[in-house]
């Protein structure tokens, strides 16, 4: 089971790490990040800000083909869609 400084741990360090490469593997180089931490994070990985596309976190939705998913000990910790205006 994760507990909550796991859970903050994992997405520290993480969640923007994966995102990013799965972000460059759909070919988005830039992209609009309305939590400007996250935005921070992943520009550091080479993930510059843009208008367009928008990435959308998810937090109950169900999973789409497409989206963005990272679990760790099998609790879903990220789930991020790409959307447009």
């Amino acid at each position: 089971m994760v507990n909550e400084a796991d859970e903050h741990f994992v997405h520290n360090y993480h969640v923007a790490k994966e995102l990013s490469h799965w972000l460059k593997s759909q070919d988005i180089q830039a992209l609009h990040v309305k939590d400007p931490k996250l935005a921070l994070r992943l520009k550091f990985y080479g993930i510059e800000p843009a208008q367009e596309p928008i990435l959308k976190h998810l937090k109950l939705e169900e999973i789409e083909p497409g989206d963005f998913v990272l679990n760790y000990a099998s609790k879903k910790i990220a789930h991020y869609r790409i959307t447009s205006l």
